[in-house]
């Protein structure tokens, strides 16, 4: 009689450790799927909103609010177009929406004697649209954007009598593409709206798109005919990769 208590206590002594091992195994070890359910519902997804022309972060809480990437927010927050440097001196028309490009597809036309440099500055132009991917990778598909740039001189001749003036307007997209139209008076001119037009195109990394705003216009100016930055190379050691970034840097701010 002893031993048959003594061993249904064993057996369900045991049973309970069972139990609980397989319990604790199930609490600990949690499937895949309710993992992610977890991390979702602890971390939201973030987007910027624009109040009082300032990009704010938000969560984002549902599919339906209007939030935007960072880039986005900053083109659209302030009039009137936020991501524009220096600001235009002359008119300035926002557009009516923004679209997908495709920034490995952009092809430049014009026309004279000015080849070799407008195969430089469409160089560079790529190389901005590269840089504000930041090493992710925008979605293909977009709209193919072509630009055409109408100068009235080939002339290079730069000084303080020198025009630099520019028009920039950027088209509704038309069948597969987006046509941008630069018109100058000459190359510098022109230089200068490729800057902007390269302002006016951002990064959506809550979309993965790269985005254009179209039905933008622009006419603009250099303010002053004389611009220029001093780099003092006595009194400060400069290294020689420094001194060909700093040349190349004035021609974002248009100088």
């Amino acid at each position: 009689m002893k031993s048959s208590v003594f061993i249904q206590i064993s057996l369900g002594f045991t049973l309970t450790i069972v139990i609980t091992v397989v319990a604790y195994i199930i609490v600990i070890h949690k499937t895949p799927s309710e993992s992610e359910e977890a991390v979702e519902q602890s971390d939201p997804v973030w987007g910027y909103r624009c109040v009082d022309n300032r990009c704010v972060k938000t969560a984002i809480e549902t599919e339906q609010e209007e939030v935007w990437g960072l880039q986005v927010c900053r083109l659209n927050c302030s009039e009137p177009f936020g991501t524009v440097w220096p600001k235009p001196t002359g008119s300035a028309s926002v557009g009516n929406g923004l679209v997908a490009i495709d920034g490995r597809s952009v092809e430049f036309r014009s026309s004279g004697t000015l080849k070799g440099y407008w195969d430089l500055s469409a160089e560079r132009f790529r190389g901005q649209l590269g840089n504000k991917l930041a090493g992710e990778d925008a979605n293909s598909g977009g709209y193919r954007m072509v630009v055409e740039l109408d100068v009235e001189d080939d002339s290079l001749v730069l000084n303080h009598d020198t025009v630099e003036r520019y028009r920039l307007s950027v088209g509704q997209p038309v069948h597969d593409q987006v046509i941008v139209t630069i018109e100058a008076e000459n190359y510098f001119g022109a230089r200068h709206g490729l800057e902007t037009l390269a302002q006016l195109i951002v990064f959506d990394d809550l979309s993965g798109d790269l985005l254009v705003m179209v039905g933008a216009e622009i006419q603009d100016a250099p303010a002053y005919p004389h611009r220029g930055l001093s780099l003092d190379t006595v009194r400060h050691y400069v290294e020689n990769s420094l001194e060909g970034r700093f040349g190349r840097q004035p021609a974002q701010p248009k100088l």
